[in-house]
């Protein structure tokens, strides 16, 4: 086929061109005859054929000033290109990188360290001391259930579950006084048994009673109409030691302060004990922290349903990791607060 540059015409095959485009081909060719060679290279430089498959050379004549380099040449074009980059002067100001901080450099404050001498100092006078020294001192500090022996250390700590109400604390004994300390269980069973007026406050932390003793230690409790305060943290106290104590409180009319820190108890040991402070209306302070099993979520929304009959208990030991419990069980306890202070300026 033979093409044509105008993209509007279609190729025509050889030998099927029409007489009109035959007659239009030899008056162009019979008006180029009769054109001198001035003419027709006037006529060159202002026509391009515009067909792709001529090269430029042959397509427009050269119509600049400078002289002809010759045909090409690739490796003269690339030497000289390699010799131009070699002598350019472009990038002669060029810095190497370098990794620098902008701004301020940051400089992490430096905690103080703990002064421990002091610490120190404090431990070897108070291990200095006499049993009856830390008493008076512990009695002069106000400090709740410290009247008697106690012993500081700055050992490990100890792993596994915790077993003390107050950590590194050993807290023997029944009531004050510089006696009750080397008393006997059989001694405070007698008194208890006896209804000594003289005993108003029972306190065997930390001891070890077997099972039995310890029953029947809180099985005494119930004709006893003195005593205000018991102490019972870490003594292995169990959910049946529980129920035999709450039956106690239900009747009990003198007790105030009872610590049960420290021990066996499970959720159902705490519910009884909460539910038995439903008929109690003396009980005013109740410490059962650190026992031997999680409680769980449930025993705690328990514990607040269970305490909203109370109208009497001021201060409550036991963690809550639930927002909702531990928001009722504040404000059942800022009620009771409140409804004691308006008692209290009513009577006076």
């Amino acid at each position: 086929p033979v093409y044509c540059p105008d993209k509007r015409r279609q190729s025509v095959p050889i030998g099927t061109a029409t007489v009109g485009e035959m007659a239009d081909d030899l008056e162009t060719d019979a008006a180029l005859a009769t054109l001198t060679k001035e003419e027709l290279a006037l006529l060159a430089e202002e026509i391009d054929p515009d067909n792709c498959l001529l090269p430029a050379r042959d397509r427009v004549a050269n119509q600049t000033s400078k002289k002809s380099t010759g045909d090409f040449d690739r490796d003269r074009l690339l030497n000289y290109m390699s010799e131009s980059a070699k002598t350019s002067t472009v990038g002669s100001d060029y810095v190497t990188f370098q990794k620098k901080t902008r701004g301020r450099v940051y400089e992490p404050t430096r905690k103080p360290k703990p002064q421990t001498d002091e610490m120190d100092e404090i431990e070897k006078l108070l291990l200095g001391m006499s049993e009856s020294d830390l008493g008076e001192l512990a009695d002069d500090l106000e400090v709740d259930g410290l009247s008697t022996k106690t012993r500081f250390s700055s050992s490990k700590r100890r792993s596994g579950p915790p077993t003390s109400a107050v950590t590194y604390s050993y807290i023997p004994g029944v009531g004050h006084g510089p006696d009750h300390d080397e008393l006997s269980m059989d001694e405070i069973l007698e008194r208890i048994q006896d209804n000594d007026s003289s005993l108003t406050e029972l306190n065997v932390n930390n001891r070890r009673i077997d099972n039995e003793t310890r029953q029947q230690l809180l099985r005494c409790l119930r004709f006893n109409t003195h005593i205000e305060k018991i102490l019972l943290a870490n003594t292995k106290l169990d959910d049946d030691d529980a129920r035999i104590l709450a039956v106690h409180l239900e009747t009990n009319r003198t007790i105030k302060v009872m610590n049960l820190e420290s021990n066996r108890l499970t959720g159902a040991g705490v519910r009884v004990i909460l539910r038995a402070l439903q008929k109690n209306n003396t009980v005013q302070e109740l410490r059962l922290e650190n026992q031997y099993n999680p409680l769980g979520t449930r025993t705690e929304m328990d514990a607040a349903h269970l305490l909203e009959k109370n109208t009497t208990l001021l201060r409550l030991g036991l963690s809550f990791k639930g927002g909702g419990a531990r928001q009722k069980v504040d404000r059942i306890l800022l009620r009771n607060n409140d409804a004691g202070k308006w008692i209290v300026s009513c009577c006076h």
